[in-house]
């Protein structure tokens, strides 16, 4: 079992590109049948953090390919999963 605190903790790795999106910053979550629906990390910021990113990466539950102890590999194209927060 996994926490949410264990989650931030991790880096995301994009398998398509091999970049590094972050760490896991929130969760959006199905709430009438109490599942995880997709990862929410924050694009890096300036200012060293003092400042709220605009932009997040969504990145879907059915994309992530890997949990490991430090890591998320997910599968994603990042044009394509970046919203604004």
């Amino acid at each position: 079992m996994e926490t949410f605190d264990a989650l931030k903790q991790k880096d995301v790795i994009n398998l398509a590109d091999g970049q590094k999106l972050g760490r896991t910053g929130d969760l959006e979550l199905d709430l009438t049948c109490g599942r995880i629906c997709a990862l929410l990390i924050p694009e890096k910021s300036c200012c060293f953090g003092l400042i709220r990113p605009l932009r997040w990466y969504r990145v879907g539950w059915d994309a992530i390919r890997k949990m490991g102890e430090d890591v998320i590999f997910v599968d994603v194209r990042p044009d394509q999963c970046i919203i604004e927060r």
